[in-house]
């Protein structure tokens, strides 16, 4: 990477770094508020509800009968499991906005659209079916993620290290991919048609014969994979 090239990525990771903060601000007077208007005690709710969303098959558990914001839902109408769909996804933005670390997190088919992830590490991160459109996942650490049929349409990755992700039939239309690194990531059927890969990275990146890679118009992945093309 050129000086130049690095400069431009530390002032573009400063300037992220002060929007998320700005962000986390505008949280934690929201969570405030709350705690301060809840008759059940400082954040028992708020986190009561995120330990249900964060337990494997939280989504079957709330889609069967349980408790979100305080109101139980029977679920028996599609207007009850649309309110109980943006409840979750609200509780999950809230929590993500506060952490950093997010090691081999467990978010399998959760709806994730549009959150701000900079930076993150999320390492090992299973994120499989997961609904990632539009999100920012600028400079985050995907080192070994499975992303394995994950929708990331018109996400924002630019600079993100997805060194051995695991991508198999994920959608990556319309994605900004400029300058990530996807060095040994496993692409088998990845569709990337419509995404900016300039300058993105595909050294020792693997798919087989039947299920290769759809590339932009024109693209040529430079350099290929060891027997991947």
């Amino acid at each position: 990477m050129s000086i130049d090239a690095a400069k431009e990525q530390e002032r573009f990771r400063r300037k992220r770094l002060d929007e998320l903060a700005a962000a986390r601000s505008e949280r934690l007077v929201e969570l405030h508020r709350s705690e301060t208007t809840s008759s059940d005690g400082p954040m028992t709710r708020f986190w009561s509800k995120w330990r249900d969303v964060m337990i494997r098959d939280a989504a079957l558990a709330l889609m069967v009968g349980g408790m979100v914001a305080g109101v139980s839902f029977a679920f028996e109408t599609q207007r009850d499991e649309r309110i109980a769909d943006r409840e979750v996804r609200q509780n999950l933005a809230a929590e993500l906005a506060v952490k950093d670390d997010l090691t081999k997190i467990y978010l399998v088919g959760q709806d994730m659209q549009g959150l701000v992830l900079t930076g993150r590490n999320m390492t090992g991160a299973r994120l499989s079916q997961a609904d990632l459109r539009g999100a920012d996942l600028s400079i985050a650490t995907l080192v070994d993620a499975q992303l394995r049929q994950t929708d990331l349409r018109d996400a924002f990755i630019r600079w993100a290290n997805l060194n051995g992700a695991d991508l198999t039939n994920a959608r990556l239309g319309g994605a900004d991919l400029r300058e990530a690194d996807l060095s040994g990531a496993v692409l088998n059927g990845a569709d990337f048609r419509g995404a900016d890969l300039e300058g993105a990275i595909f050294e020792d990146a693997v798919w087989i014969p039947s299920q290769q890679p759809l590339w932009p118009d024109g693209y040529t992945p430079a350099p290929l994979a060891p027997g991947g093309g």
